[in-house]
């Protein structure tokens, strides 16, 4: 549920909110090949700079990501080995007492 979540943030965050309709009307406008050069340059600019932040706040948000999962990766880790120091001390008795019990079967039994 969270990575979804978490994905459709990011889609959010990429998507595109602005267009440029004069671009798609070519030269019907009546511009010079100057001033379409330069409203296609500024058009570009504008793309790119709205392209560099949206990729930069989702990256700023995919590091935050990474670091929470990090941090709960680190402490299932230590939940876990908190868990499994006394089960394997449970599992190391257990063995010795049966391996207790067998030696004293094969030494009643001689």
């Amino acid at each position: 549920v969270h990575s979804q979540l978490f994905s459709q943030k990011l889609q959010g965050m990429m998507a595109r909110n602005i267009s440029n309709p004069l671009l798609r009307c070519g030269n019907s406008a009546g511009l010079s090949q100057k001033a379409l050069l330069e409203l296609l340059m500024k058009s570009t600019q504008v793309f790119r700079e709205e392209y560099i932040a949206k990729q930069s706040k989702a990256r700023g948000e995919l590091l935050h990501h990474m670091s929470l999962l990090q941090e709960q990766q680190t402490q299932h880790k230590s939940e876990l080995s908190d868990f499994n120091t006394p089960y394997q001390s449970y599992r190391v008795k257990q063995r010795n007492s049966a391996t207790d019990q067998a030696e004293y079967r094969n030494a009643n039994s001689c």
